[in-house]
């Protein structure tokens, strides 16, 4: 993923104890996915420029999550919540 490109769009930035920095970016041409993805990214803030240019912490795909879902951090518990407001395909896995 290019850092620089204008068709990514920031979706999520919250700011955590540390220095550190919780970013999730879509990414409509992600390669993994035809709709594209949204990448998790945790690091320092200094360093965060250089993570966006490596391997994301986390992926997930837009087909499963839908065009536009919200995102919440709860940081007592460390936990990223995820809200998808569209109707989406869920494939079964049994």
């Amino acid at each position: 993923m290019d850092p620089t490109d204008p068709t990514i769009h920031q979706s999520f930035v919250r700011f955590i104890g540390n220095n550190h920095c919780l970013l999730v970016v879509r990414d409509p041409q992600g390669v993994q996915d035809p709709q594209g993805v949204w990448n998790v990214y945790l690091d320092t803030i200094s360093g965060l420029g250089n993570a966006v240019k490596l391997e994301a912490k986390k992926i997930f795909h837009s087909e499963k999550l839908g065009s536009n879902p919200l995102f919440a951090l709860d940081e007592a518990k460390r936990i990223l919540v995820i809200y998808a407001s569209d109707e989406v395909r869920i494939r079964n896995c049994g």
